[in-house]
């Protein structure tokens, strides 16, 4: 990566609930390679970058909910559809999920799934999302 290049910035989200044995967060494929990830994409205009994230939510995994602050930042490389590298920094929002869609957009090209707090840094691929989920605690995700 090109340490001079600018980064592109992205917005996604954490969705999560709470279960008997702690919190839980979904996470989702990608649509080429089926990599475990959370969903997430680029400013859309008109929305602000929390909307934007939930936007995001809803269109990839079929989520809705309420939207908190921002829980961090990480960097990775997009692979574009012909090839190109993009090096992209993605700034993460809780969204504690109140209602999961049986129908949602991309349904047919992802997979969705919860994991305890403790399991998703062990699913996804990206090193940087690794790193952030790994540092959470039960006390990003605030009880009834």
């Amino acid at each position: 990566m090109n340490e001079s290049a600018p980064l592109a910035l992205q917005y996604g989200v954490l969705p999560w609930r709470r279960s008997a044995r702690g919190p839980q967060v979904l996470l989702v494929t990608s649509r080429i390679s089926h990599k475990w990830l959370l969903p997430k994409g680029w400013l859309i205009p008109g929305l602000s970058s929390a909307d934007s994230a939930c936007r995001e939510a809803f269109e990839e995994a079929g989520v809705e909910g309420e939207v908190g602050g921002p829980l961090g930042q990480y960097g990775y490389i997009k692979i574009t559809r012909n090839g190109r590298q993009v090096p992209c920094s993605v700034t993460l929002f809780g969204l504690r999920v109140h209602r999961l869609l049986r129908n949602w957009p991309e349904r047919d090209e992802r997979t969705r799934r919860w994991f305890a707090l403790q399991k998703a840094p062990e699913m996804v691929a990206e090193p940087g999302l690794r790193e952030l989920l790994e540092g959470l605690d039960r006390n990003a995700f605030p009880a009834d």
